[in-house]
């Protein structure tokens, strides 16, 4: 973010006056370079400013959002913490949401959260609250994630990704018609991204509303042809009572799974669904061997001759 560079140099006091005119014309033209996403030239006219001035917190500050652009997240976060110990009062907003941006990049969740929550105290920002909506998501803490993409989009409501990132949290807390609503705005935006379609699939099954799934995992199988895909259309299917259509999909996931004892027993049910005993048993034999549990009494119902042939 580029409005987030410090745009002003103040040199420190020891610095002499014709030094502190060179580190500010090395400054001036970082944040010209920096403004035209040229971050590694930038990084480098820092680094002259710096060893001119190395009691000034703002080269620190913007070096460091240049080399988190270059995705240099350790030594970025070297920046921010030499900018925050230059800083007059100490830690300051954006130096601990870039800081804790980067800890996020690097999987250091807990750490995110601590500098996202200091600087979410020190003011209020979008992008700070979904940083850490981010964070809680990455340590399943949905409840937590869904209140922090609310107050972000709440701030800029036009940010479409975090809709889509809400509608996984709510999803995963069980707010099913809310998790819909998300992923449709999402959808309209992204047709094509699978994993939100797979999100709101989930919902609209769980919520029983089979024709509405069935839609989106036509949608599904388009993008991606796995056996999982398959076996949501398959059940579906199944729970629409198109039993042939169902078998259709239930035997593509087992030709990419030989062994998948879920595809088998449904098949079964589907084959039973349509009177269809004989090729019914096999199946349900097959899950029961590939180890699907309390089928035995099906087994005995419906295979008894099947078994005696």
């Amino acid at each position: 973010q580029h409005d987030s560079l410090a745009t002003k140099y103040r040199s420190s006091e020891l610095v002499k006056p014709e030094a502190a005119a060179k580190a500010s014309e090395y400054f001036s033209k970082a944040i010209e370079l920096a403004n035209k996403y040229k971050y590694t030239e930038a990084e480098n006219y820092f680094d002259k400013c710096i060893a001119i001035d190395h009691k000034s917190y703002e080269p620190y500050f913007n070096r460091g959002v240049c080399k988190t652009h270059l995705h240099d997240y350790e030594s970025a976060i070297l920046d921010f913490n030499k900018s925050m110990d230059l800083y007059r009062t100490g830690p300051f907003m954006f130096a601990l949401y870039f800081r804790g941006y980067c800890y996020n990049k690097l999987s250091h969740f807990d750490l995110a959260i601590s500098d996202l929550t200091s600087a979410i105290d020190m003011g209020t920002s979008a992008d700070i609250w979904a940083e850490r909506g981010y964070a809680y998501l990455e340590t399943n803490d949905y409840q937590n994630a869904v209140s922090d993409y609310t107050s972000a989009i709440a701030l800029n409501p036009a940010n479409i990704e975090w809709f889509g990132s809400r509608a996984i949290c709510q999803y995963k807390i069980h707010h099913l018609k809310e998790a819909v609503e998300d992923a449709d705005k999402y959808l309209a935006k992204h047709p094509e991204s699978a994993d939100i379609i797979e999100i709101e699939l989930r919902a609209k099954y769980e919520m029983k509303d089979y024709p509405g799934a069935l839609v989106l995992a036509q949608e599904l199988v388009e993008l991606r042809k796995t056996k999982l895909t398959y076996y949501y259309k398959g059940m579906i299917e199944f729970y629409l009572t198109q039993y042939k259509e169902a078998i259709e999909d239930f035997s593509l996931a087992i030709k990419l799974d030989v062994n998948y004892r879920d595809a088998y027993y449904c098949r079964g049910l589907s084959y039973l669904g349509l009177n269809d005993d004989a090729n019914a048993c096999p199946d349900l034999l097959k899950a029961n061997k590939t180890g699907f549990p309390g089928l035995e009494g099906k087994i005995q119902k419906y295979c008894k001759d099947y078994l005696e042939k």
